[in-house]
């Protein structure tokens, strides 16, 4: 069996997100899987969500996968972006997506200080530990111009590392 800290670094490395991760349906217990129709609703609500309380002419989905919440707050006339970690969750994205993805870790973004009126970040932030995570926020709140719109789950106490609310599921014995 694995220490914590080995399973910290484990879902800290970009192939612990590929083909296993992101193309298996969500199960009870379970964080990833993004093969159900629930997921996909649930980002047709949060771009319309994003459209209407902030209307954002540019935005950045942050931790964005395969790209669906850009997508449909394209189809809503914002000039969104996505970037992921994950090589193969960009790869495999749909081809209209695509082009407006890139592969990035969000603790280094290549972009300019106050690029994004609006810099989403859903379920992302719990996949890191104390400094990563902590350059992450600078980083996110450093591209954004107005509106930062972070979502994390907390799970409630876990044994991994403070702080709690890390998804121990990731890493199945």
């Amino acid at each position: 069996e694995l220490s914590n800290e080995e399973k910290v670094a484990i879902v800290q490395r970009p192939d612990f997100y590929e083909a296993e991760y992101f193309d298996k349906g969500k199960v009870a217990g379970d964080e990833s899987g993004y093969k159900t129709d629930i997921s996909y609703e649930k980002d047709i609500n949060l771009a319309r969500q994003a459209k209407t309380f902030f209307n954002p002419s540019a935005s950045l989905d942050v931790g964005c996968a395969r790209g669906f919440i850009a997508s449909e707050q394209r189809k809503l006339g914002i000039n969104a972006y996505g970037s992921d970690f994950s090589t193969y969750a960009i790869s495999t994205a749909d081809v209209d997506i695509r082009p407006f993805l890139f592969v990035s870790d969000c603790s280094a973004l290549p972009l300019k200080r106050d690029f994004f009126d609006l810099v989403t970040c859903y379920e992302t932030l719990e996949h890191l530990k104390g400094d990563p995570c902590r350059r992450a926020m600078d980083e996110l709140a450093r591209i954004t111009k107005s509106i930062l719109w972070i979502s994390a789950p907390c799970l409630g106490y876990n044994d991994l590392y403070f702080p709690p609310g890390w998804p121990q599921g990731k890493i199945k014995k």
